[in-house]
C-alpha cells in the first residue's frame, strides 16, 4: 500500500465536487485529452485495471497505512477515504448506518473536509479492528462500488489531463504517469517527471513518446533522489504491468472458510471432447492484410458463450476435475467468459484467471450485455458493424491496440475502440492479463 498525501489532491478533489453540486458530466470538464486524439474512456479502462491488479480491489481495507487509513481499489488515503465514505453514506443513508453503526456513521457526516489545521479531519484517522470490518463491508456493496466508479473515473480523468499537459504523448506513458501522480498527488508527481527529464538531459517541453523514454527517466532520476529510489519497486511493477510481463506472487488465502460446492462434483475426469468447428472459423480469415507478425503464445480461442454463476459458489479449477488444484471461487450471478466445453466441463475465464468450471451449474448465454474490460488486439484486425464477416468493416485496428469489451454476440465481442462502437471476432483479441 501507498501513501497518498491529501493536500495534494485537493485540487482534483475539489473539481469532483463540482461536478457533483453542479451535476456536470466528465465530458463537460475535460479537455487536452480529446484535443490531442487519445481515447480517454480506454486509458480510465486501462488505468483501473493496472490500480485494480497492483493497489487493491472494491472491498480493501488498510486500517493504518503510514498515518492513516486508505480504502477501496486506489487506496484512497486519509480525507481522501473520507470524502469516498461521505458520498457512501450521502447516496444511501439507510444502508450506511446500518452497516457502520450510527457512531462511525455520525462521525463521517459530521467531520469537516480539507481542513488546514494539523491533524483535523481524517489526516490522521486509523480504523481499529470493527470499524475496518465495518468500512470494508460498506465500500462493497453495489452503492460501494458505484461510487468508488465515479470517483475512480474523475481522479483518473484529472490525471490523464496532467499528463498531457506535461507533454506525454504516448498512452502506456500516460497511464504510467497516472500511477505516479496516485502516488505522490500533482505537484509531487510533476517534480519527479523534471527530475525524470533532467536525468535523461531532456528539455521541459520536449514530448515524452514512449513508455519506454519515461521509465528510463525514472530509473535514473532514482540513483540520485531517495524519494524516487524508495518506490522504485512499485515502479518497475507498474512498467511490467503496462508491458504485459507482470508476475505477482499469489496472494495469501484469507482465514475465511471456503465456499462449499453447491453438490458434488462429478469424479470422472473426462478426456476433453473434440471441439465442433466453428463456421466463423471456416470463413474468410477476419484478420486485417497485411497481417501482424503471429504471437509467440498459443492462438486465441473463439469464445462460445457467457456463463452466469447459479450456485451459491462455483470452484474454478486447473483441470477439468474435481481432484484437481481450486484456482478461485465465483459467487452467484457472476459471469464468466466460456472458452470450450469438455464433457461435463466449461474452459472459462474468470477475472485474471483462466481453469474449469461444471457446467451444470452455469447459465449460458450466446449473447449478453456484459462489460469484460480492457483487451488487447492480437493481430491487425477488422471492426465491423455487425457481428459477421459480411458486416460492413467500420475501422482497423492494429495489433497492440486497446479496445473495451461492452458485450458479447454469438462468438464476437461488441467493442468501444477510438471512439467506435463495432464488433470483432474473439478470437483476435485477448482481454488484458489474459
Amino acid at each position: 500500500m501507498h501513501k497518498r498525501k491529501t493536500l495534494f489532491r485537493l485540487i482534483p478533489m475539489l473539481g469532483l465536487a463540482l461536478m457533483l453540486t453542479f451535476n456536470l458530466s466528465p465530458k463537460a470538464t475535460a479537455s487536452s485529452a480529446s484535443s490531442a486524439g487519445i481515447d480517454r474512456k480506454v486509458l480510465i479502462e486501462y488505468a483501473r485495471k493496472m490500480y485494480f491488479e497492483l493497489e487493491g480491489h472494491y472491498d480493501s481495507v488498510t486500517a493504518k497505512d503510514v498515518n492513516a487509513v486508505s480504502i477501496g481499489f486506489m487506496q484512497w488515503h486519509g480525507e481522501n477515504a473520507l470524502y469516498l465514505l461521505k458520498s457512501i453514506c450521502t447516496a444511501d443513508p439507510t444502508l450506511s448506518n446500518q452497516t457502520l453503526g450510527y457512531l462511525l456513521y455520525g462521525e463521517i457526516l459530521q467531520t469537516p473536509m480539507w481542513s488546514s489545521e494539523a491533524g483535523s479531519g481524517w489526516k490522521t484517522r486509523v480504523l481499529n479492528k470493527s470499524e475496518a470490518v465495518a468500512v470494508r463491508r460498506l465500500i462493497n456493496t453495489d452503492t460501494g462500488r458505484s461510487c468508488q466508479d465515479r470517483y475512480a473515473k474523475s481522479f483518473i480523468s484529472a490525471e490523464i489531463d496532467h499528463a498531457i499537459s506535461q507533454h506525454i504523448s504516448s498512452d502506456a506513458a500516460i497511464v504510467y504517469y497516472c500511477s505516479i501522480e496516485n502516488q505522490y498527488g500533482p505537484s509531487g508527481a510533476r517534480t519527479v517527471l523534471q527530475r525524470a527529464r533532467s536525468a535523461l538531459s531532456m528539455p521541459d517541453g520536449q514530448p515524452i513518446t514512449s513508455l519506454d523514454v519515461l521509465h528510463r527517466g525514472i530509473l535514473t532520476a532514482a540513483e540520485s533522489h531517495n524519494s524516487i529510489s524508495a518506490h522504485l519497486p512499485y515502479r518497475k511493477n507498474v512498467y511490467a504491468f503496462l508491458t504485459g510481463t507482470l508476475k505477482l506472487p499469489a496472494a495469501p488465502v484469507e482465514a475465511a472458510p471456503p465456499v462449499p460446492d453447491p453438490t458434488p462434483e462429478p469424479t470422472d475426469n473426462p478426456a476433453p471432447a473434440p471441439e465442433a468447428t466453428s463456421e466463423l472459423a471456416s470463413t474468410t480469415p477476419e484478420s486485417a492484410s497485411p497481417a501482424a507478425p503471429a504471437p509467440a503464445t498459443a492462438p486465441a480461442e473463439i469464445k462460445q458463450a457467457v456463463g452466469t454463476v447459479v450456485a451459491s459458489g462455483l470452484r474454478l479449477r486447473e483441470k477439468p476435475s474435481t481432484d484437481s488444484r481450486i484456482l478461485g471461487i465465483a459467487l452467484r450471478n457472476e459471469k464468466v467468459l466460456v472458452v470450450s466445453l469438455h464433457g461435463d466441463w466449461c474452459k472459462v475465464r474468470f477475472g485474471q484467471k483462466m481453469g474449469y468450471m461444471h457446467k451444470a451449474f452455469l447459465v449460458q448465454r450466446e449473447t449478453e450485455n456484459v462489460a469484460f474490460g480492457l483487451a488487447k488486439f492480437n493481430v491487425c484486425a477488422n471492426i465491423r458493424a455487425g457481428n459477421h464477416t459480411a458486416s460492413a468493416i467500420l475501422d482497423t485496428a492494429n495489433r497492440g491496440n486497446l479496445c473495451v469489451i461492452t458485450g458479447f454476440d454469438h462468438g464476437w465481442f461488441r467493442i468501444l475502440c477510438g471512439g467506435k462502437n463495432g464488433f470483432v471476432r474473439s478470437d483476435l483479441v485477448s482481454l488484458v492479463g489474459e
